[in-house]
């Protein structure tokens, strides 16, 4: 001890100094170390599956608003339903046993929301739960693992992510049909008001074809000033008809439209419907509802293609523009060049006649 005390009076005060930060920067290390914090985001890496599958999660979210003295409330109703069918072209439900489901909301904060655990349960399947306002969902994720009819136990997983609001309120189509050959899916939405002169609103999706489709569907509120505020949605909807009823739209939004942006995913093509409806013009029942084909309605594919074939156009005439321009800067060079040299050669020639 003596020595250790001879050798630290020996040591000057920067000496000291610098051994207690050491120290303490040891010590902050270590303690983060046992101690780490959990606060980060780790998405899971799942695909949106589009294609045939012989299980299907669907998920419908409807955003609520109530109003409560001068404040509008929000709160998202959540229903997640698994399905099954036998083939591509049958969509009998097979009733597979789902032996365990977990499923997980992103948050628009960027977190996470992970709701309880599911076990034992049978195709068809539906689970119903919410979410308050404070954890606005962006995107779902789920995984499963169930038994087919051999007994075996295989697993999915699901990723759907909500659709963006469209840029601009305008190329919205009045047609809610649209056409693939024999088999067709329309839209209708529907639409009354209350003594609160609140609206109700209902709306469906129906479809003749039996092949196997894959839906994606987002509606907004639109308000006096303009603003898209976020209402009804369902995705990966792939099975008969869906529909909700009666979903109330209080007065305090000031609602004047709702807007769909529908994304159909059929037989390798991909068909987007943006369809528009002013509330003081919505129908209020089915039966006045008068299907009307959307001849608009765009095909991805082709208007992908179509950009690439744009792109490449623009590209070849501007290669031609810059080849031309090039061209002709190079031949009004050579002849400003050639007149340069033409008339230094005159003026040799005149020195010369006159010597």
């Amino acid at each position: 001890m003596k020595n250790i005390n001879r050798i630290i009076g020996k040591l000057n005060v920067a000496t000291l100094a610098l051994i207690v930060a050491i120290y303490i920067t040891a010590l902050i290390l270590i303690l983060i170390a046992v101690n780490p914090k959990h606060n980060y985001v780790v998405e899971p890496d799942y695909d949106h599956v589009t294609d045939y599958d012989e299980l299907s999660n669907r998920f419908q979210v409807i955003f609520r608003r109530t109003s409560s003295s001068g404040k509008i409330n929000e709160t998202y109703s959540i229903r997640s339903s698994i399905v099954s069918r036998t083939t591509v072209d049958d969509n009998t439900d097979v009733a597979y046993v789902i032996s365990k489901y977990q499923m997980e909301a992103m948050e628009e904060s960027n977190k996470e929301y992970y709701f309880s655990e599911q076990t034992n349960h049978q195709t068809p399947w539906s689970y119903n739960t919410s979410l308050g306002s404070e954890h606005t969902p962006v995107a779902m994720y789920s995984s499963l693992k169930y038994i087919d009819n051999e007994g075996n136990a295989k697993y999915k997983n699901y990723k759907e992510e909500f659709l963006e609001a469209p840029n601009k309120l305008k190329n919205y189509t009045d047609g809610n049909k649209i056409n693939f050959g024999d088999d067709s899916f329309t839209y209708q939405i529907i639409g009354t008001k209350d003594e609160n002169n609140d609206y109700l609103i209902s709306m469906r999706l129906r479809r003749t074809m039996m092949t196997y489709f894959h839906i994606d569907l987002q509606t907004w509120l639109v308000d006096d000033d303009g603003n898209l505020l976020p209402f009804i949605g369902v995705y990966n909807h792939t099975k008969e008809e869906w529909s909700v009823s009666s979903e109330r739209v209080i007065k305090e939004l000031k609602a004047k439209a709702i807007v769909c942006r529908l994304i159909c995913y059929y037989q390798g093509q991909t068909f987007e419907l943006n369809y528009k409806v002013e509330l003081e013009n919505i129908k209020s029942s089915y039966n006045q509802f008068e299907d009307i084909d959307a001849i608009n309605a765009i095909n991805k594919e082709n208007s992908s293609l179509n950009k690439v074939i744009a792109i490449i156009c623009v590209s070849c005439a501007f290669v031609v523009i810059i080849t031309t321009t090039t061209i002709a800067f190079i031949r009004v060079k050579k002849g400003k060049k050639s007149a340069s040299l033409e008339q230094e050669t005159k003026k040799d020639i005149d020195t010369e006649a006159k010597n």
